[in-house]
């Protein structure tokens, strides 16, 4: 049964334009019908005993009729935007909502652009940079990226920037940059000295899991970071092309051939014939774009890995267990493992689409549009600890070249600025955090807090999803505070944020790094509870109560200092109170005025306005005998203490078990002390720290 009768167009004369004749309702149409030529005709009612629209989309029959959604009938009478009326499927005259445009505006039902900007064009405002790209087909400006200065030298360009770079590369936790002038700078993740370049001028730079390759301009490499399997170190070429993995480098040699160092065991060993213009390098396997445009891939032949695609390539590149290469004609296509660890993420599963150019980390990789906007797919997680960490969620700006890490990505601007999103704990994505204003230490993790807010910690790599001490705090704090297993600190509001272990000693959730609401002025997070100064001056704490050492006394305090199973505060007039497991005499605090306060497991410490350090408590290991002479700071571990002296140099005494009390030499302005382990800031602004290191809890990734 046809519902209308759509009769073709007329014969004309070919002098004439051909013109469109409107359909005819069917005999059994009813209400408002598509007349075929951009109008609607009136179909009318049903005879009696039928139901418009039951005999199917405005055809009279018996029975009921559903009515269409609003979404239906915009699209069958081609409507994108706005509200009207209009006849549905049922003969019903009605209102439709047919939504709002995303870009543009809306012009009789139709989104239309109205273009903010030209694409390409650059501005400068309030001190913060926009680029105006293609989106939708409109143009508009892209989210503001801030000026490192804060302020605008002209309206295209920021005030006093030193950012200048042309090119960058991510590794596992750190980020490098090649300036303009061919110099290299390097922020994150800096345990095996992977971020501090050597002096000199690069061309080229290359990152691998935990070591840096640059090409000079005579085509030699050097490399820096970790070397444990010779994956760095100098090496004289020429070369054209360098690719830095996770144990091993290789380059293309002057000569098209392939060349590689590192730990080459089997089956990371390159093939030793053909022409090669290009070189990427995983984990365990490496491909190699050939001069004639196809791929050669070696090594682990898992998931497969060696098994690229047929057809010409003009870039390639690889991540931890896969390869992506893109074709002349911006399409990606992608090989190996999908699988980060055990969990499909589809690394290997490229979008369709034509891209200028793509990267590779770890598990994940983004591609740029043909606007400079990013596009990522793969993990958006961090395995570790199996939480986002949005290294494939870019932001909506205009990219000049990309780079891919571990588990996080960062996006070159026209402006020679970094613009980083993912992971960020050890300020791999943080260009340039500023100097360190405290550091602080914990049974196995360190933490600094950076002059910009941000706060970095640093130990060992862990699979254990419920030990995340070392895992880094989102936002921006005026004050940190690291305990046994979880770290908090005082927002720049004054809420307190904690994260980390909420068990005791036996296993217990006491709910040591849950803080409470209110805002505050200091926090200390001791070994299984925390307490911190509310801004009226009062004590709160939260965490381990066993020996009632979260019992905090009234009054107000200026300082709090937390210990295993007590706690002390400095009042406001300068005397001491302590709560909690008196064991060991340590609730016994001296009488008099001080000025500053720090408490161990089972001693404390305090320093008068003179200099003079008092500590009472345990004694087991002499940590209640200090040294004479007079100090600026102090700072307790478990069962040791260290102090700044007042040349600023350091002291140390109490448990020597593991050179926790052999302090290095060199003047100091700030310390922390973990159970075991301290770190200070040297007077030159960079970060030490001695004693356990078994968790690389004293390989500072702050400066």
């Amino acid at each position: 049964m046809f519902l209308v009768a759509v009769l073709a167009a007329c014969s004309a004369p070919a002098h004439e334009s051909p013109s469109c004749v409107p359909a005819s309702c069917a005999a059994d149409a009813c209400g408002e019908l598509l007349d075929g030529c951009g109008g609607t005709l009136a179909c009318g009612d049903c005879a009696s005993g039928e139901t418009c629209g039951a005999g199917g989309a405005n055809v009279c029959g018996i029975g009921t009729c559903e009515p269409e959604t609003d979404a239906a009938l915009c699209t069958r009478y081609a409507r994108e935007c706005d509200a009207w009326s209009a006849g549905d499927n049922c003969g019903e005259h009605r209102d439709v909502e047919c939504g709002t445009c995303s870009m543009g505006a809306c012009v009789d039902g139709a989104c239309t652009c109205t273009d903010e900007c030209t694409v390409g064009a650059i501005a400068c405002t309030a001190g913060s940079v926009r680029s105006c790209i293609a989106n939708g087909g409109c143009a508009v400006w892209s989210e503001a990226v801030a000026c490192p200065t804060g302020t605008c030298a002209s309206s295209t360009a920021c005030a006093g920037s030193t950012a200048g770079f042309a090119h960058i590369t991510a590794g596992f936790a750190h980020t490098c940059g090649l300036r303009s002038d061919g110099t290299v700078s390097c922020w994150g993740l800096n345990s095996d000295g992977q971020s501090q370049p050597p002096a000199g001028t690069f061309t080229k730079i290359d990152a691998g899991s935990d070591h840096t390759c640059g090409m000079t301009s005579a085509g030699a490499i050097q490399c820096w970071g970790a070397n444990d399997h010779y994956q760095a170190g100098s090496h004289t070429g020429p070369y054209l092309d360098v690719s830095a993995g996770w144990w091993h480098t290789c380059a293309v040699k002057s000569d098209h051939s392939l060349e590689c160092w590192g730990d080459l065991s089997s089956p990371r060993y390159p093939p030793t014939t053909g022409s090669y213009a290009k070189v990427a390098i995983g984990s365990q396997h490496g491909c190699a774009l050939r001069t004639d445009g196809t791929i050669a891939c070696w090594g682990d032949t898992a998931d497969g890995k060696t098994t690229p695609p047929a057809g010409t390539f003009v870039a390639i590149d690889a991540g931890a267990f896969h390869t992506c290469a893109r074709r002349s004609d911006g399409t990606i296509a992608c090989w190996g493992s999908n699988i980060e660890y055990t969990t499909l993420v589809n690394q290997a599963v490229a979008p369709s689409g034509s891209f200028v150019d793509f990267v590779s980390g770890g598990w994940h990789n983004c591609a740029r549009r043909l606007d400079g906007t990013a596009q990522c797919w793969g993990s958006n997680k961090r395995f570790y600890w199996n939480r986002s960490a949005n290294q494939s969620m870019p932001p909506s700006i205009a990219f000049v070249e990309l780079a891919a890490g571990d588990e996080h990505t960062c996006g070159l601007t026209a402006l020679g600025t970094v613009v980083c999103w993912g992971r960020n704990d050890a300020g791999q994505g943080t260009t340039n955090p500023g100097a360190t204003l405290a550091v602080d230490g914990g049974a196995r993790h360190s933490c600094g807090l950076r002059a910009d807010g941000s706060i970095a910690c640093w130990m060992r790599r862990t699979y254990d999803a419920t030990l995340d001490e070392a895992e880094s705090m989102p936002g921006t704090f005026t004050e940190l505070s690291v305990g046994s297993g979880h770290q908090c600190g005082v927002h720049t509001d004054g809420t307190v944020a904690c994260i980390g272990w909420n068990g005791n000693s036996n296993g217990t959730n006491v709910g040591q790094a849950v803080a409470p609401a209110g805002t505050f002025r200091h926090v200390s997070a001791g070994i299984w509870h925390t307490c911190g100064i509310k801004t009226d001056g009062t004590l709160q704490c939260w965490g381990d109560n066993l020996y009632l050492e979260s019992a905090p006394p009234t009054g107000t305090f200026q300082q709090v200092a937390t210990g295993q199973y007590h706690s002390c505060g400095l009042r406001s007039d300068g005397t001491l109170a302590c709560w909690g497991d008196n064991t060991y005499g340590e609730r016994n605090a001296p009488a008099g005025s001080f000025v500053e306060l720090t408490v161990g497991r089972g001693h404390g410490c305090a320093r008068a306005a003179s200099g003079t350090v008092t500590c009472w408590g345990e004694n087991t290991y002499n940590q209640t005998a200090v040294p004479a002479g007079t100090y600026k700071a102090i700072a307790a571990g478990l069962n040791h203490t260290c102090a700044i002296k007042s040349d600023d140099t350091l002291a140390c005494w109490g448990r020597n078990t593991t050179g926790e009390t052999v302090p290095p030499a060199g003047t100091f302005t700030k310390l922390g002390a973990g159970l075991s382990h301290t770190c200070a800031i040297r007077s030159d602004g960079t970060v030490l720290c001695w004693g356990a290191n078994g968790d690389r809890q004293c390989v500072p990734v702050v400066p």
